[in-house]
């Protein structure tokens, strides 16, 4: 997601995130299974998101949601380092 800074990005890739744990619908789209969500975050610190996460009671969030801290370089998709850690944090995700 993009956009300026405020206009709920982090709001909606949390409510995402919580629906896809869940099950439950997003912003009145049905979600049909539950999935796991990894969120890349590149404009709030962890400190941000957890003040987020904290304020909601779903334990399930454990097992189906993961936060980065900002990338130090960014979102460097065109970096072969970036892609092969984006991969094996998916795949270790994905196993636990």
């Amino acid at each position: 997601m993009a956009g300026a800074p405020g206009v709920g990005k982090s709001r909606a890739a949390v409510a995402l995130a919580v629906a896809g744990a869940t099950g439950k619908d997003w912003f009145g789209l049905k979600v049909h299974v539950r999935f796991r969500t990894m969120i890349i975050q590149n404009e709030n610190g962890r400190f941000r998101l957890s003040k987020e996460f904290a304020d909601l009671d779903c334990p399930a969030l454990e097992d189906f949601v993961r936060v980065s801290p900002p990338p130090l370089l960014g979102l460097a998709f065109d970096r072969a380092e970036f892609q092969a850690a984006l991969l094996a944090e998916s795949l270790t995700s994905a196993l636990t």
